[in-house]
């Protein structure tokens, strides 16, 4: 309020202050009124730069204060700023952390799938090379079937017991050869028809085992190892169990190409 007047009265006082001295300029130098109004005019002229300069001196102090709140406020901001980034460093170190030991456990989960299959594998392989024997109902064992035989490839099977109620008879089928074979693309027909065929060892592969859509006597096998991984090879079998409604055997073995 009391700036707001004084900015007032320094504007409207030289402006009285003019008019009194053009009224002075007009009266008669040697009267007693003319001396009054020179010496009203001086102290008019006193008194009006004492309130300019309080006006002066009020606003150079709004001024101060003002700029004194603005570095203070600036002081804040900057602290701040210095909060936030330090917060920001810490999610970030903590977000390396955590990808770190992400990739850490994948790199230990990786080892520990990579070691227990190839303890599967070779668990399979052995159970495999232990050729069992099968008994007849009159007590006469069974002889061995005559394995078939393709170039490099060779099929073996056994009776296996169904876990399906509708087909009863079961066959497990074990492809082996002397070489790395990826992918495997082979077609085997049996003696009845195929209700259902299972790929036993199942690794990380493409494709699948499928009975024939034209002929249920047919199974087609279309197998490819992913990473470079041969799913045929001498240490490594490859197994397939084919279950039918009735007592059945392989006849015939083909290799085929992938499409």
């Amino acid at each position: 309020m009391l700036d707001a007047f004084l900015d007032w009265v320094t504007v409207f006082l030289p402006t009285l202050l003019s008019i009194g001295s053009v009224i002075v300029s007009m009266k008669t130098p040697h009267s007693k009124h003319h001396r009054w109004w020179y010496g009203g005019l001086i102290l008019a002229g006193v008194g009006i730069s004492g309130l300019t300069f309080l006006q002066q001196s009020r606003s150079r102090s709004a001024h101060a204060n003002e700029v004194g709140s603005l570095n203070t406020r600036l002081g804040t901001l900057g602290i701040n700023l210095k909060t936030v980034q330090g917060t920001v460093d810490t999610l970030t170190q903590q977000q390396q952390t955590e990808v770190a030991r992400r990739q850490q456990a994948e790199r230990d989960l990786a080892i520990i799938v990579q070691a227990t299959g190839k303890s599967t594998r070779e668990g399979v392989v052995g159970d495999i090379k232990k050729s069992p024997i099968q008994v007849q109902l009159n007590g006469a064992p069974v002889p061995p079937a005559i394995p078939i035989q393709i170039p490099n490839i060779k099929l073996i099977w056994e009776a296996q017991a169904s876990l399906h109620d509708d087909a009863k008879f079961c066959q497990k089928l074990i492809f082996q050869s002397d070489i790395s074979v990826n992918p495997v693309a082979l077609v085997t027909t049996f003696s009845a028809s195929v209700r259902y065929a299972d790929l036993v060892i199942k690794t990380a592969t493409l494709g699948g085992v499928t009975i024939n859509k034209d002929n249920n006597k047919r199974v087609d096998i279309a197998l490819r190892g992913l990473g470079g991984d041969a799913l045929l090879r001498s240490d490594e079998s490859l197994v397939v169990v084919v279950c039918s409604t009735e007592d059945f055997k392989p006849l015939t073995v083909q290799k085929a190409n992938l499409r």
